[in-house]
């Protein structure tokens, strides 16, 4: 009995660890609502209006991945919530329609 508690409480951690470590690793960076879009920038406001008002601005490239509603920049509209992935500072490599 002593020998399955020595197995099975550090696999049961590892687990959790890695599971923890996978959501932190993949989850967006940016979850918000669109506000403004010029040429390939979008601009992204807060969801409510009780977090603080501060405007991300994101640059999409023709590498950019686009999920869910219309395809590329031109495709997202003014109030739709969006969650985007970087990959260099204000290049976003994904971007999620919701």
């Amino acid at each position: 009995m002593k020998l399955k508690k020595r197995i099975v409480i550090p696999a049961v951690a590892v687990v959790v660890l890695v599971c923890a470590a996978f959501f932190i690793f993949t989850r967006a960076d940016y979850h918000g609502k669109v506000v403004d879009i010029s040429g390939s920038k979008v601009y992204l406001g807060p969801l409510t209006q009780d977090e603080g008002y501060q405007i991300i601005e994101v640059t999409a490239d023709k590498d950019t991945e686009f999920e869910g509603g219309d395809q590329g920049v031109f495709g997202l509209k003014k109030g739709q919530e969006v969650h985007v992935w970087l990959k260099n500072g204000e290049l976003a490599s994904k971007i999620s329609v919701e």
